[in-house]
């Protein structure tokens, strides 16, 4: 009996050690810092390197309208508006080589350039120089562009800069991955090999900011009343002259078009909440995640925002991946499959 007592005082007195506070703060850090499957990098970079070669593609077809000596965005032009302004000092932060010069095959070059390092991002070569490369490409880009830019130019850098800094990876360890634990097994090496830690904090990097930022778009629909009244759709789908497709003539009907907003205003938190909740696991998670790439494939559609739909995406899929391996407070997966 005196054992027993003895061995439960022993149990209570280390048991704030990883319970409480810095339990949870040990697992948050166990969570972040648990490696991944090298090739788990994949199908993020992948298809962020197809939204970077499409955006550059399309801005390869304005290139002569924008830039150059008599382009409307021509550095003499940028640097008078910036002046009559008064915006001198906070432009001062757009640091980009493409304000060296106005040669209009410069800024071709450029992009020619950056759909090539984009296609090998896409198709895994090059390792983390090439993912850093393209995301200098496409700051810099941002940078030159100025009150241009958009959330597009933001969320994509974003997401390049998250998974940028994670190892090299290649098709061919797929197999090697696909193992269970790391064991005295002939295959055991490789597997070890394969697995990182950077991967695996380039991955929830990516899942965390992308959630944030779906969070901030939630949160600022709060704040429009066209998401209330029911017409936020009509208003995301307008105006039509800058729309691939038009769909305002076919949302005429307030049954559609309320419907439409309403989807939109509840499948973001709806999605997160599913993908994140803590106990969320197994189907619950992949419906949460399908959930929000519905989602962002809505406001692709609608308005036309095909590279930030894209973009989106590739963060959902880092969620889908990042999150099933959360560690629970004693360090062990308790919210993945």
């Amino acid at each position: 009996m005196s054992g027993k007592r003895k061995a439960k005082n022993s149990t209570e007195q280390t048991r704030p050690a990883t319970s409480g506070g810095l339990g949870r703060f040990d697992a948050m850090v166990a969570w972040w810092l648990s490696p991944m499957e090298r090739s788990a990098i994949a199908p993020v970079r992948g298809l962020l390197g197809l939204m970077a070669a499409l955006y550059f593609i399309d801005a390869l077809t304005d290139v002569s309208f924008w830039f150059g000596v008599d382009g409307v965005h021509s550095s003499r032009n940028v640097a008078e508006f910036l002046q009559i302004s008064g915006l001198g000092d906070a432009a001062s932060v757009s640091i980009s080589p493409l304000f060296l010069t106005d040669a209009i095959w410069v800024y071709q070059v450029y992009c020619f350039v950056a759909i090539v390092l984009s296609v090998m991002l896409m198709a895994g070569r090059g390792g983390w120089s090439v993912g850093v490369a393209v995301w200098l490409a496409v700051v810099f880009w941002a940078n030159r562009l100025m009150w241009l830019a958009g959330l597009t130019e933001t969320l994509l850098s974003l997401t390049l800069f998250a998974t940028c800094f994670a190892p090299a990876w290649k098709w061919t360890l797929t197999k090697a991955n696909a193992s269970g634990p790391v064991s005295a097994e002939p295959g055991a090496a490789e597997t070890m090999a394969a697995s990182s830690v950077a991967t695996g904090l380039a991955i929830r990097l990516a899942a965390v900011q992308t959630s944030l930022i779906v969070v901030a778009t939630w949160l600022s629909m709060l704040a429009g009343t066209v998401w209330w009244n029911g017409t936020g759709s009509i208003a995301l789908a307008a105006p039509e002259s800058v729309r691939t497709l038009a769909l305002v003539d076919r949302m005429q009907n307030p049954l559609v078009y309320e419907t439409i907003t309403l989807w939109i205003f509840l499948a973001a938190p709806v999605g997160l909440w599913l993908s994140w909740g803590r106990g969320h696991v197994g189907k619950t998670r992949r419906i949460g995640v399908a959930l929000l790439m519905a989602w962002a494939m809505t406001l692709a559609v609608l308005g036309s925002h095909w590279i930030y739909g894209g973009v989106l995406v590739s963060g959902f899929l880092a969620i889908a991946m990042g999150v099933r391996s959360m560690a629970g407070p004693q360090g062990h997966s308790d919210l993945g499959d």
